[in-house]
């Protein structure tokens, strides 16, 4: 028996053993396992880490590449716009060339008559032809339409027997030179956003070489024309690596030397601005305030530059004023006065602003030292001289040519508010909802129309 115990005892140390050693080697490889473990995430954090570096240095690149491609696919797209439009234009560059004496002698006696009435209305004696290079590019031929101040409009005054007779005379001879307009120019582009593509033109205005810039409110964007109007490019303010557009609404546009304002709005999205870009489309200041604090702006449309005193008005329509603003765009003033209302766009003289708004009649001549109103011209609404007037310019001889959007057609009227004749609504001169007017050095009338696609007439 006492053998017996013995021998079981022995056992289940034995046993005991075993499982002691089974134990350690099972901790071991434990241990073994988790040291391989740690390794192994040590292993994944430091790939992580890599795959991370890897990751920000491809977006780097990537993004390099996106702004390469843009700049290049521009430079082609402006290479292949030129070389598609060079058969097309040549012919007419030709013609252009046999006629060059007779379009040289009208723009040099167009010249000689504008730098007369400009030393006239500023009252200084300056040498001519420097005064008509700093004018020229002028979208509104600003400082023309005060003609009716100079001793040379009164002349005929002093004669009032004859008053009637010669106003009738020269009522003819305006409405004949209207009403014979040849069957306009015009180029058609297809609405859309490609960039030979026209979406919802508004404002035109004309640089110094008579080609001109058109605002493309759909588009957030600027049309550049030739004076042949032949599109030639597009620009807005890119930001953020180019991914995004900071023009947004393009209403107005006006041209003063080698500077472009263009008015900006999207009354929705509580946006307005007026911004300042060179000739070649590259931003340079601007003013981005919504409100209607002095400075602030709420839906901004036309706008004109101040030749004499530097500086730039603005219509601020639902502001019910017009803020004036340095040329680099620093805050000045208000001009206001309680006749306007929602002003659309304007023009400023020596003396005068003229602002066309909403009300009827539409054009007020203000005293620009004074603010005080002159007279009101030219009525608004069904049957009336206009039914939805949106923008104007004024010819070499002083007379107002306003697009009449909701009747289709240019009114055109005399320094006196005499409606002397429409033109459109016929068969070889027709507008479908014209939006803005310019007139060029060479008395050429560019018209921009919303319908039935972004259209330009030269008339």
């Amino acid at each position: 028996m006492a053998e017996n115990s013995s021998s079981y005892l022995d056992r289940l140390k034995l046993i005991r053993t075993q499982i002691d050693e089974k134990c350690h080697n099972l901790i071991q490889n434990i241990n073994e396992h988790k040291s391989k473990l740690h390794t192994v995430i040590n292993d994944i954090e430091s790939d992580f880490l890599q795959l991370e570096n890897v990751r920000e240095n491809e977006i780097t690149k990537l993004s390099s590449m996106m702004t390469m491609y843009e700049d290049k696919s521009g430079n082609d797209n402006r290479l292949n716009d030129v070389q598609s439009r060079v058969s097309t234009t040549l012919q007419a560059e030709i013609n252009d060339l046999q006629s060059a004496n007779y379009e040289k002698n009208v723009e040099f006696v167009w010249n000689d008559q504008l730098g007369e009435q400009l030393c006239l209305i500023a009252n200084i004696e300056v040498n001519k032809e420097l005064v008509i290079e700093k004018e020229m590019g002028k979208e509104t031929n600003d400082l023309v339409f005060e003609k009716e101040e100079t001793n040379e409009e009164k002349v005929p005054g002093k004669d009032e027997d004859k008053t009637e007779e010669k106003g009738e005379v020269e009522k003819k001879e305006s409405s004949r030179s209207y009403s014979s307009l040849n069957i306009p120019s015009v180029e058609s582009y297809s609405i859309g956003s490609h960039n030979d593509q026209l979406g919802w033109p508004t404002g035109v205005a004309i640089s110094e070489d008579n080609s001109f810039f058109v605002a493309d409110y759909t588009n957030n964007r600027v049309s550049v024309f030739t004076q042949w109007g032949k599109l030639k490019s597009n620009f807005s303010q890119p930001g953020m690596m180019g991914l995004v557009n900071n023009m947004q609404g393009p209403w107005g546009v006006c041209c003063h030397g080698n500077s472009i304002y263009v008015t900006e709005s999207k009354s929705e999205k509580q946006y307005a601005a007026v911004k300042m870009f060179d000739l070649e489309g590259k931003y340079c200041s601007g003013v981005v305030k919504f409100g209607s604090e002095k400075g602030e702006l709420n839906d901004p449309t036309g706008l004109s530059f101040d030749v004499l005193n530097n500086e730039l008005y603005v219509c601020d329509r639902l502001n019910n004023r017009v803020q004036v603003f340095t040329d680099t765009l620093i805050y000045k003033g208000i001009f206001t006065n309680k006749m306007i209302f929602q002003p659309r766009d304007i023009k400023v003289a020596s003396e005068t602003v003229f602002i066309l708004d909403e009300n009827d009649p539409c054009m007020h001549l203000f005293d620009k030292s004074t603010c005080r109103i002159k007279t009101h011209l030219i009525s608004q609404g069904p049957k009336r001289d206009v039914v939805n007037a949106w923008f104007f310019t004024i010819d070499s001889d002083g007379n107002f040519l306003v697009s009449d959007r909701d009747s289709n057609s240019i009114a055109v009227f005399s320094q006196e508010g005499e409606q002397l004749c429409k033109i459109g609504c016929k068969e070889t001169i027709n507008f479908v909802k014209p939006t803005g007017i310019a007139v060029n050095a060479v008395g050429k009338i560019i018209v921009v129309s919303e319908k039935p696609s972004g259209c330009v007439q030269i008339l």
